[in-house]
């Protein structure tokens, strides 16, 4: 009984390397072995991000990206999200604590001890 494809494939799959006859078939049993699974690429476009990976490791990966497009969605993904992250760091402190008024920072000091742990119990 053949095993069954761990990447099963939907109608916008746009992989360069597709199980659509008997060769591309194939060859895409051979990548599934020589290559990561799915789940063990996942956590290494997260790890890719932090730090460089081994030359060995990044062709593997290159190899799995061949086969399937998810994977490669999933990388551009965490590429666009970091970029948007990086794009706002410096808006980040606009909002801060010193653009309040003093008045508005008691007022904040209030209504915080007011909801505080203890009294929340009490209630």
């Amino acid at each position: 009984m053949p095993a069954e494809d761990p990447n099963p494939r939907t109608p916008d799959d746009n992989s360069p390397i597709q199980g659509k006859n008997w060769l591309t078939s194939k060859i895409v049993d051979l990548i599934l072995r020589l290559t990561f699974k799915c789940d063990a690429m996942t956590h290494l476009l997260s790890e890719e991000m932090d730090h460089p990976l081994p030359l060995l490791t990044r062709v593997k990966m290159r190899g799995h990206f061949l086969m399937c497009c998810y994977c490669e969605r999933y990388k551009e993904n965490l590429h666009f999200i970091r970029r948007t992250l990086r794009s706002s760091a410096p808006n980040i402190g606009d909002g801060s604590a010193e653009a309040l008024t003093s008045a508005e920072k008691e007022r904040l000091k209030r209504v915080l001890r007011d909801q505080s742990p203890e009294r929340l119990r009490h209630s």
